[in-house]
This record gives structure tokens, sequence and C-alpha cells, in this order.
């Protein structure tokens, strides 16, 4: 390929035969390795309502050569829902998803919002943070997702930052909302987010 891949279309044929080519592959990896029951796979992040033809059609694609594993993506539509064995949805749009019967539906916290829901932005006191569990417990939410644990990078990842002075990505979102454990030695090193 000649391109960068965002310039290929998910329902174009050189992106189909790359899938063809790689998927088998990485499968027959993941099960060398034993890890096929905790291998999650991901289509899109979270894809609008007038792209659900696209969505079935690159779940499609990549269910073809995965059999057996479980896929999970970030939702705010139900209608999304049943396309998938998780669907993770964002904590703002979890009451319709809870109204709607889907009790297979974890939640995650994001970019926003900021106001009234808990999340794990550095400017919020820890109960905030805390009172995570306690809903999933009340609303019988099975898990959870912070996509920030360690993204050390501007948006896009179009360069490195240092957490411990660039809190937000380059202003790409709230600070602490991209990592949640510092870079430490050959490790890392808690926040008082990630220890509560």
């Amino acid at each position: 390929m000649d391109r960068l891949w965002n310039e290929i279309a998910s329902d174009s044929k050189e992106y189909s035969d790359f899938l063809d080519a790689f998927l088998p592959h990485l499968s027959n990896y993941i099960e060398e390795l034993g890890i096929k029951e905790v291998t999650y796979f991901h289509t899109s992040d979270e894809p609008s309502e007038e792209h659900i033809d696209g969505y079935k059609n690159a779940s499609g694609l990549l269910r073809k050569h995965l059999k057996g594993y479980k896929f999970m993506d970030a939702v705010s539509h139900f209608e999304f829902s049943n396309l998938m064995d998780i669907p993770v949805v964002g904590i703002q749009s979890m009451q319709e998803f809870i109204d709607k019967g889907a009790s297979h539906a974890w939640i995650y916290t994001c970019c926003c919002p900021p106001n009234i829901f808990p999340n794990r932005f550095i400017a919020m006191p820890s109960g905030r943070n805390r009172i995570l569990p306690t809903m999933m417990y009340k609303y019988n939410i099975p898990g959870y997702l912070h996509w920030g644990f360690n993204f050390y990078n501007s948006q896009l990842s179009k360069k490195h930052i240092n957490p411990y002075a660039v809190t937000d990505s380059e202003y790409a979102f709230p600070s602490g909302d991209p990592f949640s454990v510092y870079p430490y030695e050959d490790g890392a090193t808690h926040s008082i987010r990630s220890r509560v």
C-alpha cells in the first residue's frame, strides 16, 4: 500500500483484501498465545446512526475471520446495541439503554460530559470518580471502560507529550482524560485518580 491508512475506504476491495490476508495470521497468533478468551475486537468508535450500514459491512469483514471472538464498541445510539457482543455506552447515553433493556451494555467515561456525571478528570473531586462503582451496581452495569490509561500523545498521536507538564493532549481533552497513570522509570506510577 502506497497510501496512508486513513486514505483507504473501509468498504474498498483494497481494505477487504488486506483483512483477508492479515486477520487469519493474527487470529492464529492470538490462539497460539492462549489469549483468545480475553481478546476483544473493535470495529468503530461512536458510529453515527447514518453509518449503520457501513458499520454492519465493516463488522462483517472482521467477523468473517474472527469467529468466536467478542466484539465491543463505544456507541451512543441504541440501534447498534444488538450488532456487537458488548456495546460500551457513554455515561450520558446510558439511561436510554437501561430503559430499553440493554442489560449487556458496559459504560464508559471520556471527554464529556464534565458537569453532572461521574468522571476522572484532574479538576474533579475524588467523589466524582469514586461514585462510578456504586452507580454501576445500582443499574447492574457489567463493565466499565476508561479510554485514557497512558495516552501520552497529542490528539491523533501527532507527537508525544510530557504528561507531567501537558495534561490535556495539547487542548484536545479535559485535563487527566487521556491518562490515569504517569510514566516512571521502567513502568508507571499511580495518579490519585487511578488509586481512587
